[in-house]
């Protein structure tokens, strides 16, 4: 972790060490996987549930064309081959992985997929819920909520140097409501959007996901997930 204190602000960003760290866990990973990837998919494949999917059964095809094609060394295939993907996969966090900075004036949260500021006047709280990172404006409405590769005690350290609202729990845990087809408190608008967003969640489709949300948020209603489950809750200003 890399903490900076220069020009009246803090820059906090992922660490060598964090790097070098990913890079084992996953180098190791690829190892084992990749040595008993074989046998790993012959169990899979004995599981009803997932022996007729299409994509296992695409893997077990082009894992018999390689172990045909290079007998013995087939488990060395594999390895490189896991390994590739542990190698890409460090790529996606550390692109993932921002760089925030902090100062008396904003917060502004930086990577290689968006660049987010956050002016200090327009915010009422800071604080995680579980891992996500969660800002909310003066208005009650969630600014951001996402999980970055950050160490918490940091951030929560930068926040309150600069004397930013941050609190140690979720204050607006109490708030949340598990949503049901049945639930009756929101309007006709918003439980159809819950419906749609609980389709979109179900088929992984993230970009559709965040549209209703959006969509809620305007709605004046604040959602999050748990696993497939969602909970909802007003917008709640000047909590």
């Amino acid at each position: 972790m890399h903490n900076d204190s220069n020009y009246n602000n803090t820059i906090i960003s992922i660490g060598r060490i964090e790097i070098f760290l990913w890079i084992i866990g996953f180098s190791v990973i690829g190892v084992v996987v990749g040595y008993f990837f074989s046998n790993i998919l012959s169990w899979v494949n004995s599981i009803e549930r997932f022996s007729n999917h299409k994509w296992i059964s695409l893997i077990t095809k082009i894992t018999d064309f390689l172990n045909s094609t290079f007998g013995e060394w087939a488990t060395l295939v594999f390895i490189i081959i896991w390994l590739v993907i542990g190698f890409f996969l460090v790529i996606i966090l550390l692109r993932k992985s921002p760089t925030v900075s902090i100062s008396n004036y904003s917060i502004v949260i930086d990577n290689d997929l968006e660049s987010l500021t956050f002016i200090r006047d327009e915010i009422q709280e800071i604080y995680y819920d579980e891992d996500e990172l969660v800002i909310v404006g003066t208005s009650g409405h969630e600014l951001l909520r996402e999980c970055y590769y950050l160490r918490k005690e940091t951030l929560k350290n930068a926040f309150r140097n600069y004397s930013y609202p941050f609190s140690l729990i979720d204050p607006y845990k109490t708030f949340f409501k598990l949503w049901s087809a049945s639930t009756e408190e929101l309007s006709t608008a918003a439980n159809a959007l819950m419906k749609a967003r609980a389709l979109a969640i179900k088929n992984k489709e993230k970009d559709e996901i965040i549209d209703i949300s959006d969509e809620l948020s305007i709605l004046g209603v604040i959602v999050k997930d748990d696993d497939t489950k969602q909970y909802w809750r007003f917008v709640t200003p000047n909590l």
